[in-house]
């Protein structure tokens, strides 16, 4: 099994598209070992695009802190299995508590929100009162079977917009 972790300074990164490198860790999930552990950076740089290229890495999942709406659907379209709101733990810790089952999980920093990746700025509110949240049970084609998992969509009232807040696929 193969879990990326957005990284800076050898520790989980609190922000998906702000992080240094990706953390590529291949794991034996029998025996809980850690296999191999590698530093990767795309060719065109860091930024919320990079899941279509961890992705094409072969990442079956990808531990974050935040992550915003943009990643977490290129995930879920791609079968790769999100755990958001990590904590900023070392890379072998953060590994072992997730597959020890002990890894305790906050909320999404970035709330599924797009954060300016394309270099644009538009304004955006934070505010929890201002969300709705709505939960919608999804199957997935991951290859040739099928994933149930669920994604919870906020309606703002401010905006009157939809986005995702977190996505989870078996």
């Amino acid at each position: 099994m193969k879990i990326v972790i957005p990284s800076a300074d050898e520790k989980l990164c609190g922000h998906f598209g702000h992080c240094e490198y990706f953390t590529f860790v291949e794991v034996n999930p029998e025996s809980k070992e850690i296999l191999n552990i590698e530093k990767k950076v795309p060719e065109e740089g860091i930024s919320c695009q990079s899941a279509n290229w961890i992705a094409s890495q072969g990442a079956n999942v990808v531990l974050a802190g935040g992550m915003g709406g943009r990643p977490m659907a290129i995930f879920a379209q791609n079968g790769v299995k999100i755990v958001a709101g990590c904590p900023e733990l070392g890379i072998e810790e953060v590994v072992k508590q997730y597959l020890n089952d002990t890894l305790l999980t906050g909320e999404n920093s970035c709330g599924g929100e797009h954060h300016h990746c394309h270099g644009h700025h538009h304004e955006h509110q934070h505010g929890k009162k201002s969300l709705t949240p709505i939960i919608k049970f999804v199957k997935v084609k991951a290859g040739r079977k099928f994933s149930s998992g669920f994604l919870i969509i906020a309606k703002s009232a401010i905006l009157d917009k939809y986005k995702i807040v977190h996505i989870n696929i078996e």
